[in-house]
C-alpha cells in the first residue's frame, strides 16, 4: 500500500477519492464496499445449493462451471428483470427512515433513558458500581480494580524481562495469576469445624510429644502447667477458629417467664400504649416485598400507621442501629454474612430503584441497612407520611444520632422536626428503645410496648424496669408462640436482687458479643444468682464501670468455680482446673475444664464492657471508650478478641532448652542446659554427658530413635538419679 502511488497510481487515486465502495440504488447512505457488493450480484445469481465444494468431483466439470458462472449469472439477472422482480429494492427511502423504524428507535430511546435515570450517572465521582446490578464491591476489589491496569502493565514488562531479553525462564512456562479480586470474588468460607479440631488435636500432640521428652529427666508441675491454657485457644471460651463458644439465649428468657401469677397477667397490648420497634429486626423479617424501594418505603409505613391504629396509639418509635468500624458487635455480623453467602452493598438513591433479589443478603450490610433507614426518613417526612399518618399521631425515626419526629396535627397540619431530647451515641438499638421507652412515658404516655424478640431486650427491660416511669410490655415469639409479656409485674416478682443481677449475668454467661462457657447453659447460671446473694452481688457489680476492679474480678473468679462445681466460697479458678483434670472418675475433655485464670480475666474484661453498655441504656451520651484493651484488641484497623495475654504453656516446655556439646559432660556454662539448671534429654545433641537418661549405654553411633528406646526402658521420672518427687501428685505425673 506505501508503494500503490508509484505501481498503480489510477487505484491510488481511486481510492483516495472514495472509490472503494459501490451505489446500487438511489437511497441515500447505502454505499457498501465493493466486495460485499460481488457478494450480492456476481455470486448470489451464480450460487449453487452447495457452492463450489461438494457440487462435483469430476475437474472437467469443475472447470466448465468456473468458465461459464459469469454467464449463467447474467441469464439469471436477466430473469427477474423480464419478471418484473427487483431485487435491489430501488425505492428511495431508507429502512432506518420507516415509520416503523422510527418508532422502534423512539423507544429503545426511551428504555435507555429509563435505566440511566434509575441507576445515576455511572461516570461520577464515588465507589465503583456495577452497572447492572448497582452493587458496590468491597475496599479491596476496588483497590484491586483501580490496580488492574498497572499490574498487567508490570506484567507485560516482567515478561519480557523474563523470557524474551534473558534465558530467566522458557517462554513457555506457566504464567502466574495475579490474583486479584473481582466483582465475582467468592465470599471468604470459614474455616470447617473439622479442620479446625484437627489444628486443635495437632497441637495437643506437639505439646504432649515434648512433655513425654521432658518428663524422662525433669519435674514438671502439674500445677503449674494447669495455670496455662496450654493451646493457643481457651476451649472452654473459644472454638476451634477462633470464633467464641454460643450457648442458647433464648433459654433465659423461658426461665424468666416461668413466674407464678404473671405469665398470663398481659393478653394483648393495652389501648394507648406507646409502641417501639425494632427497625432492623422488623426488616430483615420482611419477605414479600414490592420491586422498588420507594413502594417498601411506602409499605412499611402504612403497616406502621396500621399498628397505631389498631392499638388506638398515638406515638410510635421506629428504632434503628448504628454500624460503628470497631464494634464488638462485629463478629456476630460477619457470621451473620458468612451464613448468608457474604453481603451485597448497594446505595439506596432513587424511589425506582428496583431492590436486590436476595434481600437478606442485602440485609447482612451495616452501609445498607444506613442508607435504607435515611431513605425511609426522606421518603416520609417528604410526602409519605403526610398522606398517611392520621391527625394526632406521631413516629419518631432514628437516622444516625438523630431522631426525627414526624407528625400530624389535630387541625391537619404536618411536620417534620429532630427532637433534641433523643439525639444520643447509642451503637445498639437494643439499648437505645429504652431511651425512646423513657421519652415517651415522661411525654404522658402510661405504657410503652416493645416490639423485639431478642433476649437481651427482655433482660435488658427486666433491669430497667424500676427506672421506667410507667408500665413495660414486650411483645415477642413468632406465629402461635406470639405473646404479650408484663416485664414490670415479672421484675416485682423476681426482684430487686435479680433483676440487678440478670445484666452481668447475661453477659458474663454469653451473648452476641460475648462467648458463653462451653457446656454451661443459662439455666445454671441463673440457679446460682437466685440461691447465693453473693453470687448474685458479684454479678450486679459488673457494668457498674467501663474499668473492671479487682474486687469485680474476684467475685468473677468465685461465680466461675460455683458453675463448675466447686463447693464453699473459692475462687481459685486455677486449682479448681488441676483438680478437676485429676478427677479420676471422670474422662475429661479440655473444654468442659474452667479457663485458666488469665483466659477469665480477659473474659471477665471483655463481660464487663457490654455490662457497662447496657447499664447506660438510659444516658444519652454514654462516656463509652474503645474496647480495645478491654478484652479486645485492634490490630490493623480491626477488632480482634484478645483470649490470652500470657504463654500457652510454662517457659520451660516452650523454650525446650536443648545443648550440641561435642566435648565434656555439660558441666560448664557453655551448655545451655546446665546454664538454665536443667537435665539434658534425649533431644540434646551431646555425646559424653553424664546426665541425659541411659548415658551408659549411648555411643556416638546411636540413633535417635535408640536412645529414646533404651531410655524409655531404663528411665523414668521416679529414677534413682532424678530428685523425690513433692507429693503423690507430682509422682504420679
Amino acid at each position: 500500500m506505501v508503494r500503490l502511488p508509484d505501481t498503480n497510481p489510477s487505484a491510488s487515486e481511486a481510492l483516495k477519492a472514495g472509490d472503494f465502495t459501490a451505489t446500487r440504488s438511489s437511497k441515500s447512505f447505502a454505499k457498501v464496499p465493493v466486495d460485499q457488493t460481488i457478494e450480492q450480484t456476481f455470486n448470489r445469481d451464480s450460487k449453487t445449493p452447495g457452492g463450489i465444494v461438494g457440487f462435483s468431483r469430476n475437474k472437467g466439470a469443475v472447470e466448465r462451471w468456473v468458465l461459464t458462472a459469469h454467464e449463467c449469472a447474467a441469464v439469471t439477472s436477466a430473469c427477474y428483470s423480464l419478471a418484473g422482480l427487483d431485487r435491489d429494492n430501488s425505492s428511495t427511502t431508507h429502512k432506518d427512515s420507516t415509520k416503523h423504524r422510527m418508532t422502534r428507535d423512539q423507544h429503545d430511546v426511551e428504555a435507555i433513558g429509563k435505566v440511566l435515570s434509575e441507576y445515576g450517572n455511572p461516570y461520577q465521582p464515588g465507589d465503583l458500581v456495577n452497572l447492572a446490578t448497582r452493587d458496590v464491591p468491597s475496599a479491596s476489589v476496588q483497590k484491586d480494580l483501580h490496580a488492574a491496569q498497572t499490574v498487567g502493565e508490570n506484567a507485560v514488562q516482567e515478561f519480557i524481562a523474563n523470557r524474551m531479553v534473558t534465558d530467566g525462564s522458557s517462554i513457555s512456562d506457566v504464567l502466574k495469576k495475579n490474583k486479584l479480586e473481582t466483582f465475582k470474588a467468592p465470599a471468604k468460607r470459614k474455616k470447617s469445624s473439622r479442620a479446625c479440631r484437627a489444628d486443635t488435636a495437632l497441637q495437643q500432640v506437639k505439646l504432649f510429644q515434648q512433655l513425654v521428652v521432658m518428663a524422662q529427666v525433669r519435674t514438671i508441675d502439674m500445677r503449674l502447667l494447669l495455670t496455662h491454657e496450654l493451646g493457643t485457644l481457651p476451649l472452654s471460651l473459644a472454638q476451634g477458629d477462633g470464633t467464641p463458644v454460643t450457648t442458647q439465649k433464648s433459654k433465659l428468657m423461658a426461665l424468666l417467664e416461668q413466674v407464678e401469677d404473671v405469665a398470663e397477667a398481659a393478653n394483648s397490648i393495652p389501648d394507648g400504649c406507646a409502641l417501639v420497634i425494632d427497625a432492623m429486626a422488623m426488616l430483615r423479617a420482611q419477605t414479600s416485598l414490592p420491586p422498588t424501594f420507594g413502594q417498601v418505603s411506602e409499605q412499611v409505613l402504612k403497616y406502621l400507621v396500621k399498628l397505631l391504629v389498631s392499638h388506638r396509639s398515638s406515638r410510635l418509635d421506629f428504632v434503628a442501629d448504628e454500624y460503628h468500624t470497631n464494634s464488638i458487635k462485629s463478629f456476630e455480623r460477619q457470621s451473620r454474612s458468612h451464613a448468608s453467602a457474604g453481603h451485597i452493598r448497594r446505595h439506596v438513591q432513587r424511589p425506582d430503584q428496583a431492590i436486590p433479589t436476595d434481600w437478606s443478603r442485602f440485609m447482612t450490610c451495616g452501609e445498607n441497612k444506613t442508607d435504607l433507614v435515611q431513605f425511609f426518613a426522606d421518603q416520609w417526612a417528604e410526602r409519605q407520611a403526610a398522606l398517611l399518618l392520621h391527625p394526632g399521631q406521631s413516629i419518631y425515626v432514628t437516622v444516625g444520632v438523630k431522631s426525627w419526629r414526624l407528625e400530624a396535627k389535630d387541625d391537619g397540619q404536618f411536620s417534620a422536626s429532630v427532637e433534641p431530647l433523643l439525639e444520643c451515641t447509642h451503637e445498639e438499638a437494643d439499648t437505645r428503645m429504652f431511651l425512646h421507652a423513657e421519652h415517651s412515658l415522661c411525654r404522658g404516655a402510661s405504657s410503652v410496648c416493645i416490639f423485639s424478640q431478642d433476649t437481651d431486650v427482655f433482660v435488658l427491660a427486666l433491669a430497667h424496669s424500676a427506672s421506667l416511669h410507667g408500665t413495660v410490655y414486650i411483645l415477642t415469639g413468632q406465629k402461635s408462640k406470639r405473646r404479650v409479656l408484663n416485664v414490670t409485674a415479672i421484675a416485682d416478682k423476681l426482684g430487686p436482687t435479680v433483676c440487678g443481677a440478670l445484666i452481668g449475668l447475661h453477659a458474663f454467661t454469653g451473648c452476641d458479643a460475648i462467648s458463653a462457657f462451653s457446656g454451661k447453659g443459662k439455666a445454671r447460671g441463673l440457679k446460682l444468682v437466685k440461691g447465693n446473694g453473693n453470687l448474685a452481688g458479684a454479678m450486679a457489680a459488673l457494668g457498674q464501670s467501663f474499668a473492671m476492679q479487682e474486687s469485680i474480678f474476684n467475685g468473677c473468679k468465685q461465680f466461675v468455680c460455683a458453675l463448675y462445681g466447686a463447693t464453699g466460697s473459692s475462687a481459685d479458678v486455677n486449682g479448681l482446673r488441676y483438680k478437676l483434670f485429676c478427677d479420676a472418675s471422670k474422662a475429661r475433655d479440655p473444654r468442659q475444664l474452667p479457663p485458666c485464670e488469665d483466659a477469665l480475666l480477659q473474659h471477665a474484661r471483655r463481660a464487663n464492657y457490654q455490662a457497662a453498655i447496657w447499664k447506660s441504656a438510659l444516658q444519652r451520651q454514654p462516656d463509652q471508650p474503645s474496647p480495645d484493651g478491654q478484652g479486645w484488641t485492634i490490630e490493623a484497623g480491626v477488632l480482634k478478641i484478645t483470649w490470652l495475654l500470657t504463654n500457652v504453656a510454662p517457659k520451660e516446655v516452650l523454650a525446650m532448652v536443648k545443648c550440641n556439646c561435642v566435648v565434656g559432660d555439660c558441666s560448664s556454662q557453655r551448655c545451655a542446659c546446665h546454664k538454665s539448671m536443667l537435665p539434658c534429654t534425649d533431644v540434646c545433641g551431646c555425646r559424653t554427658c553424664s546426665t541425659k537418661p541411659g548415658s551408659s549405654h549411648l555411643t556416638s553411633s546411636t540413633t535417635t530413635s535408640e536412645s529414646v528406646e533404651d531410655s524409655s526402658d531404663s528411665s523414668d521420672c521416679g529414677s534413682d538419679s532424678d530428685p523425690e518427687p513433692a507429693d503423690q501428685n507430682d509422682a504420679a505425673t
